[in-house]
């Protein structure tokens, strides 16, 4: 999922237009500093076209705290800028030095950085806002090393900045990779998400209530819900019943598992072998040396028979002469199967 985060420096933005050219979200900066006056004097309308738009929106609020209480001073002026705001996204505390001003004023140590950040998002968290730090990929590695994990990273990486995506970052849930974004003569950050679901909870919530358990697991192995702690916060109240299912695919006898693919319990394909995992040639080798000869029962198809025990069709046509049709086939027959 693509987006860009814009501030006053952007002017008007035309974010039809930036829909239209696939981008799906939006974090609008609300602010700066310490002082209501230092709100973006575009926030309102950013906001305010973005919602229309259709875009996702999320916000930042850009640091000048060289200490806890500056912070905290900063999370409630942020706070009073985003009141009765809907978002869709996360708070973000910007946390650089772009402006020299940091180092300008006496540079925080590395501990006091961190401890401005978890000042500025506890206060934000406790409002009842998902909250996260934007620093750069050099920031998070050496001065906010000993950031809180409970608090998600949108990483700064541009590469050479030539406006395309060139390393992804897959360990930050959120990676701005250019400043160099150009639409229709205006330049912009742009921004790609690899975990939708931690950056918009709500489209968590409801792709996962109404998705098959298959659906899920699949998408579990594939890294879309992260691990441990990071799954159970994702997955919400399915985790047990998702956790179970991943359980019992290591745990149980190989014969139950040989009987639940072929009763369909776990794809066909692609979706067999990544659901199965580490068991998955075990299983497959079982079903292709104990079944030499299938039954055919009402409602099969060569298709489905083919899906089932990962034989081409036409392999089942040059092993089985009497099929004249690959379209009728009747239910009671023997199909070899090798």
């Amino acid at each position: 999922m693509y987006g860009v985060d814009v501030s006053e420096h952007n002017g008007d933005v035309n974010y039809d237009l930036l829909r239209k050219n696939g981008n799906e979200f939006v974090i609008i900066r609300a602010g700066y500093g310490f002082s209501l006056t230092q709100k973006d004097k575009m926030f309102e309308r950013n906001y305010e076209l973005a919602k229309a738009s259709g875009l996702k929106v999320g916000i930042y609020w850009y640091s000048y705290a060289l200490n806890e209480q500056q912070a905290v001073q900063e999370a409630k002026v942020c706070l009073e800028c985003i009141k009765n705001k809907q978002l869709d996204g996360p708070v973000y505390f910007d946390m650089e030095d772009a402006d020299g001003y940091k180092r300008n004023h006496g540079m925080p140590s590395h501990d006091m950085l961190v401890r401005i950040c978890h000042s500025f998002c506890e206060v934000i968290a406790q409002a009842g806002y998902h909250v996260g730090v934007y620093a750069s990929e050099s920031w998070f590695l050496n001065q906010l090393k000993n950031l809180s994990g409970v608090y998600h990273r949108w990483v700064a990486s541009w590469g050479s900045n030539n406006g395309e995506l060139q390393v992804k970052k897959v360990d930050y849930p959120i990676h701005q990779f250019t400043s160099e974004y150009r639409l229709q003569n205006k330049r912009f950050d742009r921004n790609i998400i690899y975990n939708v679901f931690m950056i918009f909870p709500s489209m968590k919530a409801a792709t996962i209530s109404r998705n098959d358990i298959l659906d899920i697991v699949y998408q579990v192995f594939l890294g879309k819900y992260g691990n441990a702690q990071e799954r159970k916060v994702a997955l919400g109240n399915r985790y047990e019943e998702i956790q179970s299912f991943i359980n019992h695919i290591f745990q149980a006898d190989i014969e139950i598992l040989v009987q639940e693919t072929l009763q369909g319990k776990y794809g066909n394909d692609d979706v067999r072998r990544v659901v199965l995992n580490s068991r998955y040639e075990e299983v497959q080798k079982r079903i292709n040396n104990v079944h030499n000869v299938y039954t055919i029962q009402s409602g099969d198809t060569l298709t489905s028979i083919s899906q089932k025990f990962q034989i081409s069709i036409d392999e089942l046509l040059k092993l089985n002469s009497w099929i004249e049709n690959k379209n009728v086939i009747f239910p009671g027959k023997q199909l070899k199967l090798k």
